[in-house]
């Protein structure tokens, strides 16, 4: 699976796999899913220390969808 490295606004540094986006926007903070449709995986916090957690469903949500 080809990967990235993406840098979120809190500094925290993100191996990221093709077909998962990064949004920031005002209130909205996660990871969005584009591969079979969109799904947004929220980070749940507005400093981004959710952001691991939410990255790890969101590719684990990819390779689910990969798979079928």
């Amino acid at each position: 699976m080809n990967t990235r490295d993406v840098v979120i606004f809190s500094g925290e540094r993100f191996v990221v796999p093709q077909c998962i986006q990064r949004i920031d926007h005002l209130s909205t903070h996660g990871w969005q899913l584009r591969y079979g449709g969109t799904k947004l995986f929220s980070d749940h916090s507005q400093d981004g220390s959710g952001a691991r957690r939410a990255l790890a469903m969101a590719t684990k949500e990819l390779l689910k969808r990969i798979a079928t």
